[in-house]
């Protein structure tokens, strides 16, 4: 038996004793809070970072706690009425909710002159983090007490279900989380106050927040406006509450300052929020199987379900509005699965990893049989994970492709749970109920039985031609039209009843639609057993493969990401995609408009074109690149979950909102590659361009504190310390490659351009402008008045 992994040091000192980060930059790497003493190093401050670590976090306060989470998504809080600023693709779902045929805010944006008009879609919540705590210790004392893994991962998982439940007890509002860390050597619970009345305020249309498409989506240049607002709300009294007129704006005890001034080339940056998952501790028979079986089933999976979606959206305007946000979803899924095999081939990941694995498994030999146990430990469960891997994933994804079978394992979820695991007091009852009747309303609106029927008809077509998933749905269940037809649970009146239905009831239900939920959770029950055993076996030797990683590994070791908040230090840099060609670090309205084709994706509204002019006179262009900045590329280590990250500069003000990876960084989740590693950010002032001239959104302004600069003009250029934009070959073109970003120009190179050629700010003015803003005017009204 493995004797019980150990954690190297306790909390307060864990980043000094691992000696995480070098002095030399630190732009590698999602830092945990309890890192940020080592990673806010002289280096750093060096650079023009001027916060400390103690300004960032420390245990009752620090600039951190702005950073909130928005569902999947970060986002942050920007005024001290609870105004909240995120991406637009992340407030989508949301937008989609509160649109219809009459009114479809995702093609006309929304924009809430008066607080009275801010709306609330009834689901999305934002967490406001106000406590992190080690609980190591307590899991720790696990290994000392069970042998037996199946054992050990069932007490793994009473203990947090433990420690959640502990920090939730009669404190209403609260959501907790308890989260691993290096494997497991160190877990953290987290304690968020969960705001339920989050209303939109500002979202532009479409043809902004998501210009370029699928065809831009992980690609540069960008020149996509994807940000929204919103704003929180709580009671009278101050608490969380269900969106209500009664209700108040919400006051964060911080909140981010914008900088109108944005940033240059050379500049450093931090970006603030929560990361989902990256795959950097994985060893290496697990990586291998990503880019051998995982990646190539999505890809092939997701776009069999496109392909059905797509169809469906083409045949009706409302249909095509309520699929949007699931189409968004699935085809940036399917694109980042395309780009991660690409990467696995590029970069040659896996051979990179080899080495260090040679390194991983010579430290094993070194230290004894505990650790070269653990070492076969992973490789055996790596391999039984290849044999069982595509039906697992086809159970899994239940919910993705079918709505009302999404639904049935909900309520059956929930009934199980009552029963296995009968809540404390009868609000906690309440609460679980009144989530899975929140749930239900948002699965089933606009539900579309032709959509359903499809899709199941998809899945089926896979489980049967995929090798051991007879068991995850029994042929005899496989009707997508009994299904999609015949269930009930298509009235949300219905299903919502069935909250409150006992198991046992739910067992004897005919609906079809249940009938395959319970198949779904009956293949789980079977392999539970296994399952448990497996994940009791890494528990154990996670922990040790990671200790020897860290001492294979040269350089900066932190923590995969896992959902929980971190901050990523960068440089605002481009680089050097292909040979001969530079990406430089920003982009501009000029190219925006040379992209404009007067067709989706590349159809900038009227309004932007006719204010487009007058946009380098305004205070919110930059005087160095004499056009407004859009975008900017930056070298911070970001994810998933990074989406709708605020972006600060040295001194801590907001400059931009992180939304995207290059292409060449889509592998990125398994490797930081410092030439090539590059995020995406949609500038600060583009945002407030857009409020001011486009939309004449005062008020708005005014909250952001930047109301004065509004008629203040154009910004002379610095008269030192940036080359002038003129050397360059024009605001978004490619050049060969001459200094390290030296010109603060915007970016661009020919081979990401989608269908338009690299556009230069005078083929912009004179391709597009003498056609379209001929009516130019210094405030045009707003389309929204």
């Amino acid at each position: 038996m493995l004797a019980p992994p150990r954690r190297l040091a306790q909390a307060a000192g864990l980043a000094c004793a691992l000696g995480l980060l070098p002095a030399a930059r630190a732009d590698e790497g999602a830092i945990p809070p309890d890192q940020l003493p080592t990673a806010v190093d002289p280096a750093l401050r060096e650079r023009g970072f001027a916060l400390s670590a103690e300004d960032l976090w420390t245990d009752s306060g620090g600039l951190l706690r702005a950073a909130v989470r928005l569902g999947g998504c970060s986002a942050s809080f920007v005024s001290e009425d609870g105004l909240i600023a995120t991406n637009h693709h992340c407030a989508y779902g949301a937008i989609q909710r509160l649109s219809s045929v009459e009114h479809d805010f995702l093609a006309e944006g929304f924009l809430a002159r008066e607080r009275g008009e801010e709306r609330s879609d009834g689901a999305t919540t934002v967490r406001v983090l106000e406590r992190i705590e080690d609980v190591s210790d307590r899991f720790d004392a696990l290994f000392e007490r069970h042998d037996d893994p199946a054992a050990l991962a069932r007490a793994y998982d009473e203990l947090r279900r433990t420690l959640v439940e502990e920090c939730e007890k009669g404190r209403p509002g609260h959501r907790c989380q308890v989260a691993a860390f290096f494997g497991g050597r160190v877990h953290r619970r987290f304690d968020y106050l969960e705001l339920r009345d989050v209303r939109l305020v500002f979202a532009p249309p479409s043809a902004i927040g998501e210009y370029g498409g699928e065809i831009d989506n992980w690609m540069w240049p960008r020149h996509t406006g994807d940000f929204s607002l919103f704003r929180a709300y709580v009671g009278p009294d101050g608490a969380p509450a269900d969106p209500s007129d009664e209700n108040v704006p919400y006051r964060p005890a911080h909140h981010l300052t914008v900088d109108p001034e944005g940033v240059a080339p050379g500049d450093v940056v931090a970006v603030l929020g929560y990361p989902g998952r990256t795959r950097r501790h994985l060893p290496l028979a697990e990586v291998e199987r990503y880019r051998d079986q995982v990646y190539p089933l999505r890809e092939a999976f997701y776009a069999r379900l496109l392909d059905v979606l797509h169809a469906h959206a083409e045949r009706d305007r409302a249909v095509a509005l309520a699929l949007a946000s699931r189409i968004k979803g699935l085809e940036n899924r399917r694109k980042n699965a395309r780009g991660t095999l690409e990467g696995f081939r590029r970069d040659r990941i896996v051979e990179r990893r080899r080495p260090v694995e040679a390194r991983v498994a010579e430290l094993a030999r070194a230290r004894g049989p505990a650790y070269t146990e653990a070492l076969e430990t992973l490789d055996a469960l790596s391999a039984e994970a290849r044999k069982d891997f595509p039906a697992r994933f086809l159970a899994d994804h239940a919910a993705t492709v079918s709505t009302l079978v999404g639904v049935a394992l909900s309520i059956l979820r929930h009934a199980e749970r009552a029963k296995e695991e009968p809540p404390a007091d009868p609000a906690e009852a309440a609460r679980r109920r009144d989530d899975l009747v929140r749930s239900i309303e948002r699965r089933l609106a606009g539900f579309d039985p032709e959509v359903e029927e499809d899709m199941l008809e998809a899945w089926f077509s896979f489980l049967a031609t995929t090798e051991g998933a007879d068991g995850v749905v029994p042929a005899r269940l496989r009707s997508a039209r009994r299904i999609a037809r015949g269930s009930r649970l298509r009235d949300p009146k219905v299903a919502a009843a069935l909250a409150d239905a006992p198991e046992d009831a739910l067992r004897r239900n005919p609906d079809p639609a249940l009938a395959v939920a319970r198949s779904l959770l009956a293949y789980e029950r079977a392999r539970r057993a296994d399952d448990e055993r497996r994940r009791g076996l890494r528990l154990r030797a996670l922990p040790r493969y990671v200790e020897l990683l860290e001492a294979a590994t040269d350089g900066p070791f932190y923590p995969d990401a896992n959902r929980t908040l971190r901050v990523s230090f960068a440089t605002v840099r481009g680089y050097d995609p292909e040979d001969g060609l530079r990406a430089l670090p920003q982009t501009t309205l000029s190219g925006a408009l040379a992209k404009h084709r007067d067709a989706p994706p590349f159809d900038l509204p009227d309004a932007v074109l006719a204010a487009a002019g007058s946009a380098p006179d305004t205070y919110w262009a930059d005087p160095v690149l004499k056009d407004l900045p859009l975008c900017f590329l930056t070298d911070a280590d970001t994810t998933g979950g990074n989406s709708g990250s605020a972006v600060v500069d040295g001194q801590g003000r907001l400059v931009g909102l992180n939304f995207d990876r290059v292409w060449h960084n889509v592998v990125g989740d398994f490797l930081y590659d410092d030439s090539r590693s590059r995020n995406i950010v949609v500038d600060v002032r583009y945002l407030l361009w857009l409020l001011d001239d486009v939309y004449g959104a005062t008020a708005l302004l005014e909250e952001l504190g930047v109301a004065q600069l509004a008629e203040a003009g154009r910004r002379p250029a610095p008269r030192s310390g940036t080359a002038d934009a003129t050397a360059t070959d024009g605001a978004n073109g490619a050049r060969p490659a001459v200094g390290a970003d030296a010109a603060r120009a915007g970016a661009g190179c020919g081979c990401n351009e989608g269908p338009a050629a690299p556009g230069l700010p005078l083929l912009a003015l004179l391709t597009v402008l003498p056609f379209r803003c001929r009516r130019l005017r210094s405030r045009p009204p707003s389309p929204w008045t």
